[in-house]
């Protein structure tokens, strides 16, 4: 969690430029889900088999939790927010992913074509 924090400050001091702040919504809200579930992140189980992170799965299942996810259920907090979003199209990097990583991808990919466009332009 500590650094989360840290990540969040640099966001924060770095917010002028065009898609950080989109960047901050998103980890903002993966920081809050994080904190209300002590640590961890909600993931839906049953999309990491479809993905096939099945070792992943099973050891979330064996023990409530493996690195920072935890197994999503109606004990864990801000669900919503957890990791059950699959994005088919990506093949090799198919993963379970959460609507503040959508979200921090967009602002990244802003913030990298605007530092291009303006560097071009420089």
């Amino acid at each position: 969690i500590i650094s989360l924090l840290i990540l969040y400050v640099f966001l924060l001091l770095n917010s002028n430029y065009k898609g950080i702040e989109i960047t901050l919504i998103g980890f903002t809200l993966n920081t809050i889900t994080i904190i209300a579930n002590k640590g961890y992140m909600p993931q839906d189980i049953n999309k990491l088999y479809v993905v096939g992170e099945k070792t992943k799965a099973e050891l979330i299942l064996q023990y409530g939790h493996f690195y920072n996810a935890t197994l999503m259920s109606k004990n864990t907090h801000l669900n919503i927010f957890g990791d059950r979003i699959i994005i088919p199209f990506l093949k090799s990097l198919s993963a379970v992913y959460s609507i503040g990583d959508v979200i921090i991808v967009i602002g990244i990919c802003i913030f990298i074509f605007e530092y291009m466009r303006n560097d071009r332009a420089g």
